[in-house]
């Protein structure tokens, strides 16, 4: 079951699109709506439910000042939640704030169409199924969290203490380095440093002896690693 949050002020507007939502995925996966008017009240169901939503279908207007603010720290709290823009503001006076925001997955415009829902819908269905399959569940905060490797930058450990970084979210859980690389689905992950795993898709540039991030971020590649790690990147 995909849990969904539809966020937006028309009520109205609000039953539409999830109805055309609903139709699209209907056939193929089952779908519990949750509802939200405002970025507090969705924050506020952020908070208080025990299973993170899947998705957030969000009316764009929503992200005007003052809550941006709002809306970004729901993005650093939810990095597992996907969101998609309902956009039926015709001047783009929008366009930069919403840009600045956070990275969303895709958006819906106004008049909205079947057609363009249920393309949106079967890329999203894809998309989490694929997350699915290339994932690790750890314990971590006491409890159980799945993480979409497509969204770890890297892993850094410190002796079993392990932590995995995204865009705009750590998770701390403990296992051995070892047991993570075993634990791996894909083969896009790099060991370069005993402390250091790193996905290969944000590796920008590669030295004697560090590797540059697309953040700007140097991680070490120890002596042990560094023929390995030449290797693989050449191939890239």
């Amino acid at each position: 079951m995909i849990k969904t949050v539809v966020c937006m002020k028309d009520s109205e507007q609000r039953c539409v699109l999830a109805d055309l939502w609903y139709y699209s995925l209907a056939e193929l996966e089952d779908v519990r709506f949750l509802y939200a008017s405002d970025l507090e009240e969705l924050a506020a169901l952020f908070r208080r439910t025990t299973q993170t939503p899947e998705l957030v279908i969000l009316d764009r207007t929503l992200l005007a000042d003052p809550d941006m603010d709002l809306f970004s720290h729901l993005r650093e709290i939810s990095v597992f939640t996907e969101v998609i823009l309902y956009d039926h503001d015709e001047t783009g006076s929008l366009s930069e704030k919403v840009t600045s925001s956070g990275t969303f997955f895709a958006t819906l415009h106004e008049p909205l169409s079947a057609r363009e829902v249920v393309s949106v819908a079967t890329e999203f269905l894809q998309t989490r199924n694929m997350d699915l399959i290339n994932s690790i569940t750890v314990r971590t905060g006491g409890r159980t969290r799945t993480l979409p490797c497509r969204k770890i930058r890297y892993f850094e450990s410190n002796a079993r203490k392990i932590t995995a970084f995204f865009d705009k979210e750590e998770v701390v859980f403990y296992m051995k380095m070892s047991e993570l690389e075993e634990l791996l689905p894909n083969p896009d992950f790099l060991r370069c440093h005993q402390r250091y795993l790193l996905n290969k898709k944000n590796i920008l540039s590669f030295g004697n002896q560090e590797i540059l991030l697309d953040n700007g971020l140097h991680i070490p590649v120890s002596k042990r690693y560094h023929q390995e790690v030449k290797r693989l990147l050449r191939s890239l």
